[in-house]
This record gives C-alpha cells, sequence and structure tokens, in this order.
C-alpha cells in the first residue's frame, strides 16, 4: 500500500513540474539590448510580431538565449521558445 501511494505521489508532482508552454516557431526580426534586459522581436508564420524579453543581463542564460537569438536572425531560422509556465499567452508582447 505504501509503494502504491508512494507511486501516485510521485506521478501527481512530476506532473506539476514539468508544466511548460512551447512557443513558436518564430523568425527572429530584430535583437534589441537595452540596460537591464535583452528583447527580441519575433515574427509568426501569420505575420504577426512580438516583442519577448529573453532574459535579464543578471541572469546567467540571457548571454547563450541572445547569442541563439543572433545566429537564427544572421541565418534566417526559425526558433520556438518554451515558457517555464503552463498556459503563457505566446500571441502577447511583454
Amino acid at each position: 500500500m505504501k509503494k502504491i501511494v508512494l507511486s501516485l505521489s510521485i506521478c501527481f508532482f512530476s506532473t506539476s513540474a514539468l508544466a511548460v508552454t512551447n512557443c513558436g516557431p518564430y523568425k527572429v526580426k530584430s535583437i534589441q539590448t537595452q540596460a537591464n534586459d535583452v528583447l527580441v522581436e519575433f515574427l509568426s508564420s501569420d505575420g504577426k510580431s512580438y516583442f519577448k524579453q529573453i532574459g535579464l543581463w543578471s541572469s546567467p542564460s540571457t548571454r547563450p538565449f541572445l547569442a541563439t537569438a543572433m545566429q537564427a536572425f544572421a541565418m534566417n531560422k526559425p526558433v520556438s521558445i518554451r515558457y517555464a509556465q503552463d498556459n503563457y499567452l505566446c500571441a502577447s508582447t511583454e
């Protein structure tokens, strides 16, 4: 009985930990670096553009995200974005 309860509780907590939203693919239209953060203008497949903050300069992950955005822009390739929250509204400007 303990094993069943433990298995069910692990399944419950693991599904809530995997709550993410995938957005895209988007073309990178422009990149704007600011004093505190980096904004990227993405162009969706339906022709609408959205500005998204890809990170704060104080975050260690911002520079790799910026490098990926710059490479996608230079090669004219689409990128997808994964947000760590469930039900994130992809069609929005931050």
